[in-house]
C-alpha cells in the first residue's frame, strides 16, 4: 500500500515539475475513475496509468521530436478513453504506442537520440532519468527523495581534473594543446547521463570540483545506488569507464522506456 502510494505521487511531482500540462486531462481521469474508488488495485493502477503516460510524455516530448499540439490532443483522448471507455493499463499503451510520427518518436530512433545524441542539460530531466534507473535497482528509492541532486562526475570546472585527463587518455603534445585535448574530452562528455549520478545535496557541495580520487569516498558513503556502484567499479574516469557507464545507464533507460513491451 505504501509503496503503491508513493509511486502515484511520484508521478503526480513530476507531471507537476515539467510542467506537463499535456497530462492534466489524465490526471483528473484516472484519479476520478481509479483512486477514488478507495480499492488498492485502482489505485495501483491509477499509478501505472501515470508512469507509463509520463514515460511516455519524456520520451516523445523531452527526448524525442513529437509535435507538441498532437501529442496534448493524443493525452485528451487518453483521458476519454479512461473516463468514456474504461480503458485498461494495456489500451493506453495500444493507444500510446500506435505509429504516428506526429506524436510518437519510433523505438529505433528514440534509443539512437538517447544514447548518440542527447545531452542532460536541464538539471530536472537528468534527476528525473536517474531516479528512474534508481527506483529499479532499490525499490525503496521512493523514500529517499528529500535534498536529492545532479553530480557531474567530471565536474564542470576541470582545474583539479587537468593532470588526470592527460594521464587517463594518455594525451600529448605541447601544453596548450593537452589543453585543447582536455577541453575537447570535457564538452564530450559532462553532460552525458552516463558522467551524472545522484548525490544528496551536502555532499554534492562536498564534492564539488575535487578529483576523482576524491570524490570516491563520498560516493561510496552516499545513499543512492547508483552512486555507491561508480566508487566500487572504477578508479579512474577515462573515456572507456564513461562510455562503459553510459551504455549501461542507456540500457537499463531503454527498458524502461520501451512503452510497447514494458
Amino acid at each position: 500500500t505504501f509503496v503503491t502510494v508513493l509511486k502515484a505521487q511520484y508521478y503526480l511531482a513530476k507531471i507537476k515539475e515539467f510542467e506537463s500540462k499535456a497530462l492534466y486531462p489524465i490526471v483528473l481521469a484516472g484519479y476520478s475513475k481509479f483512486w477514488q474508488t478507495g480499492e488498492l488495485s485502482k489505485r495501483k493502477i491509477y499509478g501505472d496509468v501515470l508512469q507509463i503516460c509520463f514515460r511516455n510524455f519524456v520520451r516523445n516530448k523531452t527526448i524525442g521530436s513529437a509535435n507538441p499540439t498532437q501529442l496534448e490532443i493524443k493525452m485528451r483522448d487518453v483521458a476519454e478513453g479512461i473516463m468514456k471507455n474504461n480503458w485498461d493499463v494495456q489500451k493506453i499503451k495500444d493507444f500510446l504506442t500506435e505509429q504516428n510520427e506526429k506524436t510518437y518518436t519510433p523505438k529505433a530512433t528514440f534509443e539512437q537520440q538517447l544514447e548518440n545524441d542527447y545531452n542532460a542539460r536541464d538539471s530536472t530531466v537528468a534527476t528525473y532519468l536517474l531516479e528512474e534507473i534508481e527506483n529499479k535497482e532499490d525499490p525503496l528509492y521512493f523514500t529517499q527523495l528529500d535534498g536529492v541532486t545532479v553530480e557531474h562526475i567530471m565536474p564542470r570546472s576541470i582545474r583539479k581534473w587537468r593532470d588526470d585527463i592527460v594521464l587517463w587518455q594518455n594525451f600529448s603534445g605541447t601544453d596548450a594543446e593537452k589543453n585543447t585535448q582536455v577541453d575537447d574530452f570535457k564538452k564530450k562528455w559532462l553532460y552525458k547521463i552516463g558522467n551524472l549520478t545522484l548525490l544528496h545535496g551536502i555532499k554534492n557541495t562536498q564534492g564539488g570540483n575535487k578529483r576523482f580520487v576524491d570524490k570516491l569516498p563520498i560516493f561510496k558513503d552516499d545513499g543512492y545506488k547508483i552512486t555507491v556502484d561508480v566508487a566500487q567499479k572504477y578508479t579512474e574516469w577515462n573515456e572507456t569507464n564513461i562510455i562503459k557507464r553510459h551504455t549501461e545507464i542507456c540500457d537499463k533507460l531503454k527498458t524502461m522506456f520501451d512503452i510497447e513491451n514494458c
